[in-house]
């Protein structure tokens, strides 16, 4: 009976027998050299996959997608002590091991849509068990690069590392990292998009930590790759969404100007309202952030704010707007007795632990803020 070391042993001295395909003069074995791969995207658009990992999108001569010198396009990072541990995406960690992916196991198929957008999927397939993070690196380029998802930093991707996952930082209410909607999806002006299809925690690094690469990391043993190539950035943009998936078609309303604001009483919100009619500003919609309800949750426009709220609805869509209101998913914790409907709630949350706590049973009002509940 073979023990799990020893059969391990064997199963790899089978596996090296297996790649030894040819011999020399005198019978000596010689492993076969990997192969260059070139896939033919259609449209003069060829993508290479080189033997030494090394990855390229050419078109009509001009050099779209490649790596760096001597840098493969994939490479995955080893913890054989914690490889399902959580592993920074952002921060890589110089403890760990980086060891290459051999790129002739990586799959590549060519993918036509009938437009002039052309789309390579590369899907690399599951890695050893030690595998903690994979990573994709491109040569940086002059182009103009953006897309990724809601951020608030600024509109071109360049020069930061954008987080595909979200991260409490404590200090406030809803302090996170700001990645409202991270998207891992990258578009460039050059002409070529990335995105990567995965629902894992990862983040791209462009042209901030090597101003000469963009890299893009990602937790898992796999990773599913699209490369998008387009003379127009749109029509890459376009390709993707027709990928991931059409949004439902917006009302004609929902594209046009919408006022958002705390509003302080009928007389504000007719006043606004009345201004853009006279105007003749084109404006659709009036949007009551936070503060309108009588109390947290409860869906009742506060008639102690706004006075006769259904004279006032039928003021505002006798002017031709439709409303639209911001809401919240908190509570309220009651000071003593419950006195409205979201303190109630919240009493019946406690009770039916159905709030975070913390190890000693206390509720968290926020992660900031705890408030221990008797």
């Amino acid at each position: 009976m073979l023990n799990r070391k020893t059969g391990r042993r064997l199963l790899a001295a089978v596996a090296m027998a297996w790649v030894v395909l040819s011999c020399d003069q005198r019978g000596t074995a010689l492993p076969v050299p990997a192969q260059t791969r070139t896939v033919d995207l259609g449209g003069g658009a060829v993508a290479t996959l080189g033997s030494d990992g090394s990855f390229s999108i050419v078109q009509g001569g001009t050099t779209l997608v490649t790596t760096g010198a001597g840098t493969p396009l994939f490479a995955r990072t080893s913890d054989p002590d914690n490889p399902d541990g959580w592993h920074d995406p952002t921060k890589p960690d110089s403890s760990l091991t980086t060891l290459s992916i051999d790129l002739t196991t990586v799959t590549a198929e060519s993918i036509d849509d009938s437009t002039t957008t052309k789309a390579i999927h590369l899907v690399v397939p599951a890695q050893p068990d030690d595998t903690a993070l994979i990573t994709l690196a491109l040569a940086a380029d002059d182009g103009f690069t953006t897309g990724l998802g809601e951020q608030f930093a600024h509109v071109s991707a360049s020069g930061r590392v954008s987080p595909m996952f979200l991260t409490i930082g404590g200090r406030l209410e809803s302090d996170t990292n700001e990645a409202h909607v991270p998207v891992p999806f990258l578009v460039s002006s050059r002409g070529w998009g990335l995105f990567v299809s995965t629902r894992q925690a990862g983040a791209f690094d462009v042209a901030s930590t090597d101003p000469q690469a963009v890299t893009a990391t990602f937790e898992g043993r796999s990773l599913d790759v699209w490369f998008f190539v387009d003379p127009d950035p749109l029509a890459v943009v376009a390709r993707y969404n027709r990928l991931a998936g059409l949004p439902r078609p917006l009302p004609r309303w929902a594209l046009s100007l919408i006022h958002w604001r705390h509003w302080a009483s009928a007389d504000d919100v007719l006043s606004v309202a009345t201004e853009y009619r006279t105007r003749h500003i084109p404006t659709s919609a009036l949007w009551f952030d936070d503060g309108w309800q009588t109390s947290q949750n409860d869906y009742t426009l506060s008639s102690a704010l706004y006075g006769d709220t259904q004279a006032m609805m039928a003021q505002i869509a006798a002017l031709g707007y439709r409303v639209m209101a911001w809401n919240s998913p908190y509570l309220e914790h009651p000071k003593g007795a419950p006195a409205d409907p979201s303190q109630q709630l919240y009493q019946q949350a406690v009770q039916g632990g159905f709030l975070v706590q913390d190890g000693e049973g206390n509720v968290f009002t926020s992660p900031s803020a705890p408030i221990k509940v008797s």
